[in-house]
């Protein structure tokens, strides 16, 4: 999580022993550090064999800060934080 912070990335994260499931919104400015980043945790590293996969219609801020709820007026994004939950 340490790691992920400069990265203003927000999200779920669940590690178990089967691997990880994420849901996250990194900006796209900082996505090919992000990447470089996770290859580089040895173990986050053994559960990369499908790589990231990533949207290809990227949103723009506006965009994201309204994701949430698209009917709404007011800015309700999909993520708040960054959570990591470990499963053992």
């Amino acid at each position: 999580r340490k790691l992920w912070k400069p990265f203003n990335a927000l999200g779920r994260v669940y590690v178990a022993g089967e691997g990880v499931n994420a849901q996250m919104a990194i900006p796209t400015n900082v996505m090919p550090n992000f990447i470089e980043c996770c290859n580089s945790i040895p173990e986050l590293g053994v559960h990369m064999e499908n790589g990231i996969n990533i949207d290809p219609i990227p949103l723009s801020m506006e965009e994201f800060s309204f994701a949430g709820d698209p009917e709404s007026d007011t800015p309700s994004p999909p993520f708040r934080n960054l959570h990591v939950r470990v499963r053992r």
